[in-house]
């Protein structure tokens, strides 16, 4: 059985080994700019890291500038919840590898980064060494903030800038903050695309289920036990649960990370993609389900998030700076039922106020998250408006 007949080949690697990688996957094909954006077009690939933007387009986007683009790798991974591209990058870089160097030669790139935590920088550098083809990438560390991974913020990093989202007027893979055009991909976004220009389009979107492909999903929580799953677009939720030995009854499963939305355990049938996902306020975004057991009270734990995405906004814009800690303060008084729907609206107002409205995505994903918390938890507001809820 080769790889191609496989159902899970992203977490199929074996670390930094080249021989094995290579006896595993084959050879790696060569495919100038035009041939590869089709490529990517036809297989329905879009970007892994939570923006869920088709590769195809990106790459065309690039391709049509005048100046040689610089292609980044993020692997930076901010979102706390999140596990999938440092365990990819821990057992299989050389694919990642593949993709960066397929699309740094189709852009004729200028520059080639991957963008990495400390704890995966050695793996990486190791393969990295072992690679002739691969000196011209530079391996740099990720920032340590949960914005640190917005494109636009790795960018900065990049570039030498701080490392924070930058507004933009032009899409950065038509001009980035050196002028330069960029490719900024999601790690997994890059080891897809190694892997469909060895085995094809249409192999990959017989992978999936609703949409093409697999996905790496992070499950953890009130779970038998959690880890990083390698699961078809479009497998059931509940399915998805199962790989880290299921929940406990009575549990809700918030998927889509700290922009995501709630689904409870009697629509857990629902498949992983955004189209079906979308009715419940939930995403696909960066591959994350984390399960909600009864003896934890979801409303403490999604005035948690709010709190922790206020502090760690950027503070370069005034729904940031000033919004996020009001919505989280608001949210916070729903917590403690210390007043009465009056401020369930108020947060509300908060949250489309805030919408739309920042220099990056950092406080739509907060006003999203806290929207759908209010719509999936009313029974518990009440609960908590009479003083009945005492779990953590």
């Amino acid at each position: 059985m080769t790889i191609a007949d496989q159902a899970g080949p992203l977490l199929a690697g074996r670390g930094s080994d080249l021989a094995q990688h290579r006896r595993l996957y084959g050879d790696m094909p060569a495919h100038d700019g035009t041939a590869l954006a089709r490529l990517l077009d036809e297989s329905g690939l879009t970007g892994r890291g939570g923006g869920g933007f088709p590769t195809g387009t990106k790459l065309r986007t690039v391709l049509a500038q005048r100046r040689r683009p610089v292609v980044i790798a993020n692997g930076s991974e901010g979102e706390p919840l999140s596990a999938k591209d440092c365990t990819l990058l821990t057992v299989n870089p050389h694919l990642v590898i593949d993709g960066v160097l397929a699309v740094a030669q189709a852009t004729h790139a200028a520059e080639v980064v991957i963008v990495v935590h400390d704890a995966q920088a050695g793996i990486l550098r190791r393969a990295l060494g072992g690679r002739p083809d691969a000196a011209r990438i530079t391996v740099t560390s990720a920032g340590d903030r949960f914005i640190s991974g917005e494109a636009s913020a790795v960018a900065s990093r990049v570039e030498g800038g701080d490392g924070l989202p930058f507004d933009r007027t032009r899409p950065i893979a038509q001009e980035g903050p050196g002028r330069r055009p960029l490719f900024v991909g999601n790690v997994e976004t890059f080891a897809d695309i190694a892997l469909i220009a060895r085995f094809g389009a249409g192999w990959f979107r017989r992978l999936g289920g609703g949409e093409p492909g697999t996905r790496l999903v992070t499950v953890t929580g009130d779970v038998g036990h959690r880890c990083v799953a390698e699961v078809p677009v479009g497998e059931p939720v509940g399915r998805i649960i199962e790989t880290a030995g299921g929940a406990p009854r009575g549990s809700v499963a918030l998927v889509g990370g700290f922009s995501g939305g709630w689904i409870g355990e009697t629509d857990w049938d629902v498949a992983h993609d955004d189209s079906a996902l979308s009715a419940y306020g939930a995403r696909v975004g960066a591959g994350i389900v984390h399960v909600i057991g009864p003896a934890r009270c979801p409303l403490r734990f999604g005035g948690s998030v709010l709190a922790f995405l206020a502090a760690q906004s950027a503070g370069q814009c005034g729904p940031c700076l000033f919004g996020l800690p009001a919505l989280s303060a608001a949210f916070d008084r729903v917590v403690h039922g210390v007043a009465g729907p009056h401020v369930q609206q108020r947060v509300g107002d908060l949250a489309a106020a805030v919408d739309h409205r920042g220099m990056c995505h950092h406080p739509d994903g907060a006003a999203a998250f806290a929207r759908a918390t209010l719509a999936a938890f009313p029974d518990e507001i009440i609960r908590h408006r009479n003083g009945r809820c005492h779990r953590p």
